[in-house]
């Protein structure tokens, strides 16, 4: 429910944006309205001009914004794993105390699970909360819509955690664990920051805000 509530928040903020009308703004006195008018007006020229920047320039910073954080940050993420990082420590601390073998997989499974699994199921349950996936029907609430978010939630996650998890067994290699830790940071990296990977892969010169001129 939270993350089907904050997909709908950042789709309203966006909408706001581009359908922005000075006229509809809300200020605490009706003086404040007119200082602001008076600067808007000195700045752009008329206030028509100001609003179509809003609707367009600053729309398409604000949606930049929105996609490069993604609907979570990723430090927002990490803080939340949290406990999967205590209980990772514990567990790595065991291991090396008792000499259990395998221990380079047990290490780089939990890390998996506490950097890039927690991360990548996280992106896409927001993702599926974004979409109509767990609506309520038009005729009114349904048992299986209520369960159905929850239960896609259960699932993402157990199939995310099972991967890294299936590492400790002593049968997997660790060329298979190396592997698989390389392929989670490289889509953890494509999904929360993706402007980055772009950059480093083609650099090129930044644009140029399109911003009026002063007259």
């Amino acid at each position: 429910m939270f993350c089907k509530w904050h997909m709908r928040d950042r789709k309203e903020l966006l909408q706001q944006v581009r359908t922005f009308e000075f006229e509809k703004a809300e200020c605490l006195k009706e003086s404040d309205r007119e200082f602001v008018q008076e600067q808007i007006e000195h700045w752009f020229g008329e206030v028509a001009q100001f609003e179509h920047y809003v609707r367009t320039a600053v729309a398409e910073r604000v949606e930049e914004m929105l996609n490069e954080q993604g609907p979570v940050p990723y430090h927002v993420v990490t803080v939340g794993s949290l406990s999967h990082i205590l209980v990772s420590s514990t567990i790595i601390i065991n291991a090396v105390q008792d000499g259990i073998p395998n221990l380079v997989n047990i290490c780089i499974a939990f890390a998996s699970i506490c950097f890039f699994t927690d991360a990548i199921a996280m992106r896409l349950i927001t993702d599926l909360a974004g979409t109509t996936f767990g609506d309520a029907p038009a005729g009114g609430h349904s048992l299986l819509s209520r369960l159905s978010g929850p239960l896609a939630t259960a699932m993402i996650f157990s199939v995310c955690l099972a991967v890294p998890l299936a590492l400790i067994t002593p049968a997997a290699p660790q060329w298979l664990a190396v592997l698989l830790v390389v392929i989670e940071l490289v889509v953890t990296c494509m999904l929360y920051f993706p402007r980055r990977v772009v950059r480093g892969m083609f650099p090129s010169t930044p644009r140029e805000a399109n911003v009026p001129a002063v007259a």
